[in-house]
């Protein structure tokens, strides 16, 4: 007769997304203690279905060690994305702590050419999946504390789908599907893009971010229009006037005025109903 822990062990392994979502909803030091019980390939499947910011919280409570043999256990361009999020200190804490040859892989992996989109991005942005109500997202994004005025929406698989406002999520029903209030017009570009490319991208004209993507449509990180500025002209001396400082200057001007608003929503909504 099969064991409670072996019912609950065959369900993580076979049903690892729908595992995630209910670990998602349980405090990290939870979740921890359960993969200590699990075989390191159950453990993976179980911390790559996460979304990023249970992740991020999962990662600042696991033991370097514990951890190292769970990400062992997965690919490393799938180590890679995990790891590109984190501080440089505890990066390389985990990097040190898994096996010298997988290490080096994950290393090449995250390595990114100098001037060019995967050097430019900002791994640390807030990501959603789509399959959330717009109250689930509003927790999110709360829990995760950040300011960004973009959420990112990607699918189970880390495929960006697209971007939703903060504020439009201030307007929306709690218990409408997030998917409703996707723009799936945002641009993409690949890692290996030169910062002439960036720049010349025609999203600008748009909009102030442009999200990089990996060949598989794997969401990596977003290039905020005020690195190419902070970063001086690119290399080709494309002029950064035109759509990239005008972005600029309508990204100021949006924060300046809606600062105020973003704080109390992210404090108060994820209380309210639907409306």
């Amino acid at each position: 007769m099969a064991t409670r822990w072996t019912l609950a062990e065959g369900f993580l392994a076979s049903f690892p997304s729908e595992a995630a979502r209910v670990l998602e909803t349980q405090p990290a030091e939870d979740t921890a203690a359960l993969l200590e019980t699990c075989t390191a390939a159950v453990a993976g499947r179980l911390v790559a279905q996460l979304d990023i910011h249970a992740r991020d919280a999962l990662l600042a409570v696991v033991p370097a060690n514990l951890m190292a043999r769970i990400l062992n256990s997965l690919e490393p361009g799938q180590v890679a994305g995990i790891l590109c999020r984190l501080d440089n200190v505890v990066r390389e804490g985990l990097l040190q702590a898994l096996p010298p040859r997988f290490a080096g892989a994950v290393r090449r992996a995250l390595a990114q050419a100098p001037d060019t989109a995967g050097a430019l991005m900002d791994a640390r942005v807030s990501i959603v999946r789509e399959d959330l109500t717009v109250q689930d997202a509003r927790r999110r994004v709360r829990k995760a504390a950040r300011h960004d005025e973009d959420i990112w929406v990607v699918n189970r698989d880390g495929v960006l789908r697209g971007v939703v406002r903060v504020v439009d999520l201030f307007f929306a029903a709690g218990q409408e599907p997030l998917g409703r209030w996707i723009d799936t017009k945002v641009g993409r570009v690949g890692p290996a893009a030169t910062r002439a490319a960036v720049a010349a991208h025609p999203i600008w004209r748009e909009r102030t971010t442009l999200p990089v993507v990996d060949a598989a449509g794997l969401l990596l990180g977003v290039i905020p229009a005020a690195t190419l500025h902070d970063t001086g002209p690119p290399t080709s001396g494309a002029s950064m006037a035109g759509p990239v400082s005008a972005g600029l200057a309508l990204g100021e001007l949006y924060w300046i005025t809606a600062a105020h608003l973003l704080g109390a929503f992210l404090k108060d909504s994820d209380q309210e109903g639907p409306r």
